[in-house]
């Protein structure tokens, strides 16, 4: 209940995957570009959308730096049980040429509430790392990785379904460059 979207009315979206290779069959796209661009396949090697939105203060704390075009999901909820449970998936098209640089996408996943400390869920498993660009990529925490380069040049383009075995890196999945693993938070909200 509660739902409140800040954000440029082109960054928000949904899909369902059917039986594309995505690691989750539908949901909701947040997007610091346009959600229709995050379609695969990857061919295009640096697409954006610049919308020109204002930052987030929470994830500037999050990621330690400031932050353009946030775009932000806020919702109230009551868990049915004493844990929550949350899938995401997070790909960018800043992969690699900015990997280490201060233009680094972030996603974070906050909890905050009556009787519940303000936490960031959204880290990497078994850290405290933030999901960031900088944080996952070939040279950190690069089990979390995933490569999508576009599709080479004379390429027939990639597909959005993937063929039962493939596991190749040929840019079919979605427009961006790279992405984390699909990632399941499980978490007791404390104080």
């Amino acid at each position: 209940s509660n739902i409140k979207y800040t954000g440029s009315k082109f960054c928000i979206g949904g899909f369902k995957a059917d039986s594309a290779g995505l690691p989750l069959k539908k949901g909701i796209v947040l997007s610091t570009g346009r959600a229709e661009d995050v379609t695969g396949p990857n061919n295009e090697d640096g697409l954006s959308g610049f919308v020109n939105t204002i930052g987030d203060m929470d994830l500037k704390k999050i990621c330690g730096h400031g932050t353009h075009d946030a775009v932000v999901l806020e919702f109230d909820f009551v868990p049915v049980n004493n844990f929550i449970s949350f899938n995401y998936f997070f790909a960018s098209e800043e992969y690699l040429e900015y990997v280490n640089s201060v233009y680094n996408d972030v996603f974070a996943f906050i909890v905050d509430g009556e009787g519940v400390k303000k936490k960031n869920l959204a880290v990497i498993p078994f850290t405290n790392s933030t999901v960031t660009v900088n944080n996952i990529n070939p040279l950190k925490n690069a089990g979390y990785y995933i490569n999508n380069p576009p599709i080479a040049k004379g390429k027939k383009g990639g597909t959005t379904k993937k063929k039962k075995g493939d596991s190749d890196d040929d840019g079919d999945d979605d427009q961006g460059d790279a992405a984390s693993a699909h990632i399941n938070i499980v978490e007791t909200p404390t104080n």
